[in-house]
């Protein structure tokens, strides 16, 4: 199959909003999930000078020093550990534009862009402080009124942020091995089987490539680039091992773990071909960003659109803010699909009910509340139209957030 002239491997973001792609609230206030500080400064969506999919953000400088921020929820998770953030930026001026981490103790930032009106990845790693009390990743302008560009935020843990493979190696093949799962029958006096269902197994991708140089020094410096992107020891805080994105197309990954490895020296070493594995547990290609569709509830029943990409179904995680009085029961339908859910338990005014349908959890206000939820638990979005449905609520605003999926 064909490659693409850049294949990238990267730990997992952990920044959904960083592609600029939502702005919920405005095309001129801050993307969704950002805050901008900075007397003066004004920020717009920009579809001109981008640098993946379809917006970056605009950061203008009006006088006074300004920010476009973004504040991890789960900083208390990290403490004592490095994190790197890394970001696309475009100027047209030097040192005035760059990005930084910040912790509430102590700051880090990168160098400022060269201002060579082009896009430049700019990264920084910072060691979150013991006593940190946020880890925000900050996007400036400085010192000069002018105006920045940034696309594509990456928030990773660890000291790398990502790894364009072709860089350091020429990629030959990138051959994926998909698999299904299901369960045949035989009926008795009829010739074949029958197949009641079939359900998309885990993959695997082998990555096929050639490091070569002119000396074996760089040969090896290079390899070994290569092998600590692909592979890690690092574990989440919940002592889940790391996975590794990996990137055939600039807006859309596959998420997997290395499992097989096979590399051959030749050349005085100074050339060395390679194959790596990956096991993919979920199949799909994911976009870059998650998506988001808001809809504000004022009557009971109310039906509102949610439109999807990609060519896979995908799953949503839902939240309805109760903007009424208090409620006993709702219910929520995907009519496209013909799945609903109801919760039956009292949602108060101002609470959130928190429906995932990928993780399987249930929340009201935080808190598990399972136990009180029936219907589809596995609710999917289809690609293209899908009508939605809600009952029970008078006043709320009904929040559908996904990632498109590609088979």
């Amino acid at each position: 199959m064909p490659v693409a002239a850049e294949i990238k491997v990267q730990p997992e973001n952990l920044i959904l909003w960083g592609n600029m792609e939502d702005w919920e609230n405005g095309t001129a206030v801050a993307p969704t999930d950002h805050t901008l500080s900075g007397a003066g400064a004004t920020v717009a969506r920009e579809s001109t000078i981008i640098k993946q999919a379809t917006y970056s953000a605009k950061v203008t400088r009006v006088g006074t020093d300004c920010i476009l921020y973004h504040d991890f929820p789960d900083y208390a998770d990290y403490v004592n550990r490095k994190m790197t953030f890394g970001c696309w930026a475009y100027a047209t001026v030097a040192s005035r534009v760059r990005i930084g981490i910040t912790d509430g103790v102590g700051s880090t930032y990168s160098s400022y862009h060269t201002g060579g009106s082009s896009w430049e990845f700019l990264t920084v790693t910072h060691d979150v402080d013991a006593s940190a009390t946020r880890i925000r990743s900050e996007m400036q302008v400085n010192t000069g009124d002018t105006a920045g560009y940034f696309d594509g935020g990456v928030l990773v843990d660890g000291d790398s942020s990502s790894l364009i493979i072709t860089s350091v190696a020429d990629i030959g093949g990138w051959v994926p091995s998909n698999r299904y799962r299901g369960q045949d029958f035989k009926v008795a006096r009829r010739t074949g089987t029958i197949i009641p269902n079939m359900f998309i197994d885990s993959k695997t991708i082998r990555i096929e490539g050639m490091i070569t140089s002119t000396d074996a020094a760089t040969t090896r410096t290079n390899f070994d680039t290569l092998n600590k992107a692909l592979n890690t020891e690092r574990f989440k805080p919940n002592s889940d091992r790391q996975a590794r994105d990996l990137y055939l197309f600039e807006d859309r990954f596959v998420r997997g773990y290395p499992s097989g490895f096979s590399p051959k020296y030749s050349a005085a070493l100074r050339i060395v071909e390679f194959t790596y594995d990956f096991t993919i547990p979920d199949p799909f290609f994911y976009y870059v960003q998650m998506l988001r569709s808001r809809n504000t509830i004022s009557a009971t029943p109310t039906s509102f659109n949610v439109t999807v990409n990609g060519n896979a179904f995908t799953r949503p995680i839902i939240r309805i803010t109760n903007n009424g009085s208090n409620i006993t029961t709702l219910t929520f339908e995907n009519l496209t699909t013909s799945q609903s859910f109801s919760y039956a338990a009292s949602l108060a005014t101002s609470k959130i009910l928190v429906v995932d349908c990928t993780d399987l959890s249930v929340e009201n206000d935080g808190t598990d509340d399972i136990a009180n939820f029936t219907g589809d638990f596995e609710m999917i979005l289809v690609p293209g139209i899908n009508k939605m449905k809600i009952t029970g609520l008078a006043s709320a605003v009904v929040q559908v957030d996904w990632r498109d999926r590609w088979y």
